[in-house]
């Protein structure tokens, strides 16, 4: 279950199905960007050449991914080593933009009610 508020500590873990000839099927958990986090990035991106954009975005991928299930570990490097398509997927997941295919529920993420 998607909660409508991000508290600190709030992770959600979604499947991204492989696209052939795109990427494979990764599983991520991740903690998903604040609307002020999204502001933040959008600040520290403003004016910045594109390959300078990717770096920036990478780090703030690999800083909100909590684990996925590619063989290497999330990391900035790496993630600008990621297909085109799967970085954009991640990037849109993680801004709250888009949803995974499938998504795994927590009770520790539940909503008090």
């Amino acid at each position: 279950m998607t909660c409508a508020f991000i508290d600190d500590g709030y992770t959600e873990k979604q499947l991204i199905r492989g696209e052939e000839g795109l990427y494979p099927s990764v599983w991520i958990t991740f903690r998903p960007l604040t609307s002020s986090e999204v502001s933040q990035w959008a600040q520290e991106i403003e004016n910045k050449k594109s390959n300078d954009v990717k770096k920036v975005t990478a780090r703030w991928i690999n800083e909100h991914i909590v684990s996925w299930d590619l063989d290497r570990d999330p990391n900035p490097e790496d993630v600008l080593k990621l297909r085109p398509a799967l970085f954009d997927r991640i990037f849109n997941i993680l801004w709250g933009y888009a949803a995974g295919d499938e998504q795994e529920t927590d009770s520790k993420n539940s909503p008090k009610g």
